[in-house]
């Protein structure tokens, strides 16, 4: 849910110029709406987001068993992203992170989990063969990226993908240089 915030505060005058006028700006309607809040939704807590493989893995145990696939997923694809932090170099040449930012038993568990979600996703193939390559099941990764639909990009990444596959390289690479 998005954090509301309190409108800025509406000098007596323009109020009345508002009403008058008519509320074509919304002012006044976002000031009704903010009143009309909970007090507990005004004064939560800001989120700052999940900024660390930590923050992900804490989310991850705090999902309830009946939480919606795409907010697993949401976390799920960051702390893969997280796992994988460690084979990316930055513009300098200077690796992202120099040791991997998730233990190495906890990310191989989470591309299967991730993979498994994909599986009720049509719209996730490259995700998916990539998953795969990563994980090693060369085969199955190709066959999946064979039949990504042509769109002008997302056949051109899976072509390249799919290179690493028949290579055997489960490792990250960089596609642009592929």
């Amino acid at each position: 849910m998005e954090q509301p915030t309190a409108p800025r505060e509406i000098h007596p005058l323009a109020r009345l110029w508002h009403r008058i006028t008519g509320d074509r700006q919304g002012r006044l309607r976002k000031e009704r709406e903010w009143a009309a809040l909970p007090a507990g939704i005004k004064e939560a807590r800001g989120f700052g987001g999940l900024e660390s493989a930590d923050d992900l893995i804490e989310a991850l145990d705090g999902l309830s068993p009946d939480a919606a696939d795409d907010r697993e997923i949401f976390l799920r694809r960051r702390l893969w992203w997280a796992s994988s932090e460690h084979q990316r170099t930055r513009n300098d040449g200077v690796s992202a992170a120099s040791l991997p930012l998730v233990a190495p038993e906890l990310a191989h568990t989470n591309r299967l989990r991730l993979l498994a979600l994909f599986e009720l996703d049509a719209e996730a193939p490259l995700e998916r063969g990539e998953l795969l390559r990563q994980l090693g099941r060369f085969a199955e990764a190709m066959a999946v990226l064979k039949a990504v639909q042509p769109d002008g990009y997302s056949e051109i990444k899976a072509s390249k993908i799919e290179r690493l596959a028949r290579a055997g390289i489960v490792e990250l690479r960089d596609l642009k240089a592929v």
